[in-house]
C-alpha cells in the first residue's frame, strides 16, 4: 500500500518529506546520497555543522544537460560562508522528468533524499 501512495504522491509532484529530530548522527563533508546507483547526488555539510544547533537547506536542481556536482560547485563557497547544507540532486536522465512528460522518479528521488538528509542532520524547517 505504501508503494502504491509513493508512486502516486511522485506522478502529482508531492513531497512528503519533513524535517524531524535527526535518528542517526550525520558528518560535515561532501557525501554521495547512494539511493539510486551512480547518479543520485551528493550532500555537502559544512565543517561548522554543529547537530545542537538547526541548519538551513539548500535543495539544488541542476539544468538540463548538468548533474549535481555542477549545481553544487555554484553555491559550496556560499554554503561555507552562511553555514548551510546543500542537497544537489541528479535528475534520472538528462533533464528532468517532469519537463520531458511528467512528474516520475525524479521528485520520487528527490523526496527520498530529503527523508535520508532529515534523518541524519538538524534542519531548520523554517529555512529550506
Amino acid at each position: 500500500m505504501m508503494a502504491i501512495k509513493q508512486t502516486i504522491s511522485a506522478a502529482a509532484g508531492r513531497l512528503h518529506s519533513r524535517p524531524m529530530s535527526p535518528t542517526e548522527a550525520g558528518a560535515p563533508g561532501l557525501h554521495s546520497l547512494n539511493l539510486e546507483g551512480q547518479r543520485d547526488g551528493l550532500l555537502y555539510v559544512p565543517a561548522t555543522y554543529r547537530d545542537d544547533r538547526p541548519i538551513p537547506l539548500v535543495l539544488m536542481l541542476h539544468g538540463a544537460g548538468g548533474n549535481a556536482e555542477g549545481a553544487l560547485n555554484m553555491i559550496q563557497e556560499w554554503a561555507n560562508a552562511f553555514t548551510a547544507i546543500v542537497l544537489a540532486v541528479d535528475s534520472s536522465q538528462r533533464t528532468w522528468d517532469v519537463i520531458v512528460s511528467r512528474f516520475g522518479a525524479d521528485i520520487a528521488l528527490i523526496d527520498r533524499a530529503l527523508t535520508q538528509t532529515f534523518s541524519c542532520y538538524n534542519i531548520d524547517p523554517n529555512h529550506i
